[in-house]
């Protein structure tokens, strides 16, 4: 799942990028070295100036160097591929936790214990947020998205329509009225409102999408949050050139958590809390 690559990986597969091009450059400079010994070495002018034992001293040090050069160049490429393969794993790994939710099963499609599933997400969802320097999905204003990925003013303005679009649809979602009363949104007003520990009575909710059902539907909240923005992705990059859709592929976007005019969350859960 691309929106979910990991940060830290990503920087290191950049850094070693530039340790190998450092030093190939490093080669390429011995290797001009090299050729101007041999052209001292050459009859002429120059050959006199210099001493055989003078020459060869020179030589062996280039040789050095150039071993030096070599292995570290070639430590550097190990190191690539060592974490191009943990990517990978890692990829494969939150590609299989979407599956499962998705589905309600295995890897083999075979059936989850109960609360199994609410400790593995809970679990994922703990490891994301530690790795994270920001604590969690991008949430950036409209501004910061226009300017990280250098959109135009009029990609930007239907960016904003894309992500307003995400929003009303999660908003149906989550005030479904349930036969039992009250919505998904209910329950994170009556957290907030908790005395004790509003923070833990949040999460609770947020892992309860998890698990909970959807009115009338035998599927979890979660299953449908993806499908919306994964629809969202899809829109962005029906307006995004193939240099934007490659920025945008790199970023853990929250599309219901960017911010624009339209905050129809946060307006039910002021209008509820008064």
């Amino acid at each position: 799942m691309d929106r979910s690559r990991g940060n830290a990986l990503t920087i290191l597969l950049v850094a070693l990028a530039l340790v190998a091009a450092a030093e190939g450059f490093l080669l390429l400079r011995l290797a001009r070295r090299v050729g101007e010994i041999e052209e001292r070495l050459a009859p002429g002018p120059s050959a006199s100036a210099a001493t055989p034992l003078a020459l060869g001293q020179e030589v062996r040090a280039l040789e050095r160097e150039i071993g030096d050069a070599a292995g570290r160049a070639a430590h550097a490429e190990e190191l690539a591929a060592r974490a191009t393969a943990r990517l990978d794993e890692v990829e494969r790994t939150a590609e299989d936790l979407r599956q499962r939710v998705l589905t309600g099963g295995g890897p083999a499609g075979g059936t989850i214990p109960k609360g199994a599933l609410e400790e593995a997400v809970a679990k994922a969802v703990e490891e994301k947020v530690r790795e994270l320097p920001q604590g969690g999905e991008w949430k950036p204003t409209l501004e910061q998205f226009r300017e990280t990925l250098g959109l135009s003013e009029t990609q930007a303005d239907s960016c904003e329509q894309v992500f307003d679009d995400a929003k009303h649809e999660a908003m149906k979602l989550l005030t479904l009225p349930r036969p039992e009363g009250g919505c998904v949104l209910d329950d994170l007003v009556a957290a907030l409102k908790d005395p004790q520990d509003a923070e833990a009575a949040a999460k609770k909710v947020f892992l309860g999408l998890f698990t909970a059902k959807i009115p009338g539907r035998d599927e979890p909240y979660i299953a449908e949050i993806l499908r919306i923005k994964e629809r969202a992705q899809q829109g962005l990059g029906n307006i995004l050139d193939a240099e934007q859709r490659k920025r945008l592929s790199r970023m853990n976007l929250d599309h219901l958590g960017v911010q624009t005019s339209y905050d129809p969350f946060g307006e039910y859960v002021r209008d509820s809390m008064r």
